[in-house]
């Protein structure tokens, strides 16, 4: 038994994208090249965005949702046995998707063109397709363990001055690997991250001790109070002095 293709297709929602909910008796992956939704896949929610792909085990219900343009390519197929081929239902994420992408583009291209043997090669391009599946998996699972401890170890120095590139260099990577591979997991820049996190160390110090905002600030890892006060307010919408003003510290919070 080979690897066939049930379907192909390469679509670019330029209005509401929503598929209601369906189930089929064949793997599916969707490639999002672009645009950003939420596909629910056996009652469970995953978000999407651009280079993620989803992959869909056979007979599972499954839902996809945007409000935004959304451009994909999509491969439904069979392999010659469902349980060696055991990758989650799920949305992945790998900062090394291209060849993935290039070999969805190629099934499609293969498919269309009906050249002399092409299903011997288009059942050969789906079991290369699922080798690269299960690769990006794996990255995904390793990047996911390795963002998760810089995610752990920056929650945990909050109240120091940290860095991108200090971070990189404890956790021994390339700095410009780092940040690229950081954005693309958190969907967030490294200092975006750290900063939110200092001041979100910040407003605790300010609810459960008496500092003043300079001494807030130096206690939170700000080596400036002023970029301090100004990364506060566009967070929280209020000034530290305001919200000192504002909050009374023996009332519940609600």
């Amino acid at each position: 038994m080979k690897y066939n293709l049930i379907a192909t297709e390469h679509n670019n929602h330029k209005t509401l994208y929503d598929v209601s909910f369906h189930k089929h008796n064949h793997f599916e992956i969707v490639f999002y090249i672009s645009g950003n939704g939420e596909i629910i896949i056996d009652g469970k929610k995953h978000e999407f965005f651009q280079n993620t792909f989803s992959l869909i085990r056979p007979n599972y219900f499954h839902r996809e949702y945007s409000k935004t343009n959304v451009d994909l390519i999509y491969v439904g197929f069979t392999v010659p046995n469902n349980d060696e081929f055991s990758p989650k239902n799920g949305v992945y994420k790998c900062p090394t998707l291209v060849k993935l992408l290039n070999t969805l583009k190629e099934i499609k291209d293969e498919h269309e063109e009906k050249a002399l043997y092409n299903e011997y090669r288009i059942s050969c391009l789906i079991e290369s397709m699922t080798i690269l599946i299960r690769r990006a998996i794996k990255m995904n699972k390793e990047i996911s363990l390795e963002m998760d401890k810089v995610k752990e170890y920056i929650y945990r120095n909050a109240n120091k001055n940290l860095t991108g590139i200090a971070i990189a260099k404890h956790f021994n990577y390339n700095y410009d690997y780092f940040r690229k591979t950081f954005k693309e997991y958190f969907r967030v820049s490294i200092n975006e991250f750290i900063a939110r996190c200092q001041v979100d160390y910040a407003f605790k110090l300010l609810k459960k001790t008496n500092y003043s905002v300079k001494e807030t600030a130096k206690k939170s890892g700000f080596t400036s109070t002023s970029h301090f006060i100004a990364l506060f307010k566009r967070f929280y919408k209020i000034t530290p002095k305001q919200f000192l003003l504002n909050y009374d510290k023996n009332a519940e919070i609600k």
